[in-house]
């Protein structure tokens, strides 16, 4: 392309990489399976139940609750294990089966 008179530009770009700023490693991002909680399929539910809370103070309700509520987009609820809380899903290698415990109970019987 530079033979040809076709770039239009070269050069570097520098930029700098994330670091946890507990152990001082980068932090190296990969994709990974999620699960998603489809919140916009709701989000008109959720913003007329907003409505039927107390709230206290009410501006919670009335401007912060109800602008994030309207805001809302899908919410991925299965972060690793490292950062967020465990799902009790097992689900076998096939897929074919998908346990959720709902109880302490439940789990130990």
């Amino acid at each position: 392309m530079k033979h040809e008179h076709k770039l239009v530009h070269s050069g570097a770009i520098t930029h700098s990489y994330p670091f946890c700023y507990r152990s001082d490693t980068p932090l190296i991002y990969k994709a990974h399976a999620s699960w998603f909680i489809n919140v916009e399929a709701v989000k008109d539910d959720l913003v007329k139940n907003n409505l039927k809370t107390k709230w206290v103070p009410k501006f919670i309700q009335e401007h912060r609750f109800h602008n994030w509520l309207t805001d809302a987009r899908d919410w991925c609820f299965s972060r690793n294990r490292y950062w967020g809380n465990p799902i009790p899903l097992w689900i076998s290698d096939d897929g074919e089966e998908i346990v959720c415990i709902g109880s302490i109970k439940e789990l130990e019987e």
